[in-house]
């Protein structure tokens, strides 16, 4: 079986039947397989009670009694995968059929890749084909440049069984990890394994259930749980957490962390507004992000030399300024 294509799902039994029903007409027979994992639903449940009555070797079902949080949903999916590769897709998305094709002769071609990105219909649309070497090169072209896990396909061979349960076990109180797995997941394939983008359209994204979260120490009613700036900086020292505990060379793990602090800045200050709206004075928000980055840059202990530590946190002050 050469790609599993994995279907966490919650509360979205009506979108999951619907997308399941229309990959199960692709017409590549044992070459694909169809995983779709109810993470505990207490709403919308019909259409998981109808996938229960598929009968088609190509499809696995699986739910849990009660919601073990997306992390898990997402790592059982993966582990029941039995494909060379898997490919995540949320339940609200769909696949571009006649484009798929390409995809599986890229698996047949490089079958050594860890980790392909597939192009989607937004957050994606700007990837290119490129080929990138494991490490520095892989990073660089893909790392903190998105978070959507749709379009993610992983070599079975790199990202294991193993790997998910060892990340499991390891991260299970990382804030980051907990909402970003996929991630985690990709970091790891990206440092140790060559990295490939298609720009192929492949995912065709669908619209978001209005299933919003709001922050209950948030700026206003708009704001996500996740998306405060505190909690940004949590899921900060959860990817830094990922990068001190990597067996990487230190240019790696030093680009990594320049990259995580950049993305980390942007994501905080995309609410920069709500909050001076609210009365936040910005610039002390921006004054604790500064020194909360350079208490991660000691934490991970990257082995460089003053200097290179210096052009850090001149690099922190830079872009946490306005």
């Amino acid at each position: 079986m050469l790609l599993s294509i994995c279907i966490p799902s919650h509360n979205r039994g009506h979108r999951a039947l619907a997308l399941v029903e229309e990959l199960l007409q692709l017409p590549y027979g044992n070459e694909l397989e169809i995983i779709c994992s109810n993470n505990g639903s207490d709403k919308n449940t019909e259409g998981y009670e109808k996938l229960k009555e598929i009968k088609d070797e190509r499809f696995v079902y699986y739910e849990f009694a009660e919601n073990r949080r997306f992390v898990g949903n997402v790592n059982q999916v993966i582990r029941l995968s039995r494909g060379e590769f898997c490919l995540l897709l949320s339940d609200e998305d769909k696949i571009v059929a006649p484009n798929l094709d390409y995809y599986l002769r890229v698996i047949k071609e490089f079958p050594e890749l860890g980790m392909i990105k597939a192009k989607t219909s937004t957050f994606y649309n700007w990837l290119k084909n490129a080929y990138e070497p494991a490490g520095e090169k892989a990073l660089g072209a893909f790392y903190m440049n998105g978070n959507y896990m749709s379009g993610a396909i992983y070599n079975r061979k790199v990202i294991t069984n193993a790997v998910v349960d060892q990340y499991e076990t390891k991260y299970r109180d990382n804030e980051a990890y907990c909402f970003y797995p996929h991630m985690f997941y990709e970091a790891y394939a990206m440092v140790y394994s060559d990295f490939f983008s298609g720009e192929i359209w492949l995912v065709d994204e669908g619209k978001a259930e209005d299933d919003l979260i709001v922050a209950e120490k948030g700026p206003d009613q708009n704001v996500a749980e996740y998306g405060t700036y505190e909690k940004r900086m949590a899921q900060m020292h959860g990817f830094a957490e990922q990068i001190r505990d990597m067996e990487a060379a230190a240019g790696i793990k030093f680009q990594m962390f320049i990259m995580l602090c950049e993305k980390t800045s942007f994501l905080i200050k995309l609410n920069k507004e709500k909050y001076e709206n609210n009365g936040y004075i910005w610039r002390e928000i921006m004054g604790k992000v500064a020194e909360q980055m350079k208490e991660e840059l000691a934490w991970i202990q990257l082995p460089v030399r003053r200097e290179d530590e210096e052009v850090i946190c001149e690099f922190i002050d830079e872009i946490t300024a306005n």
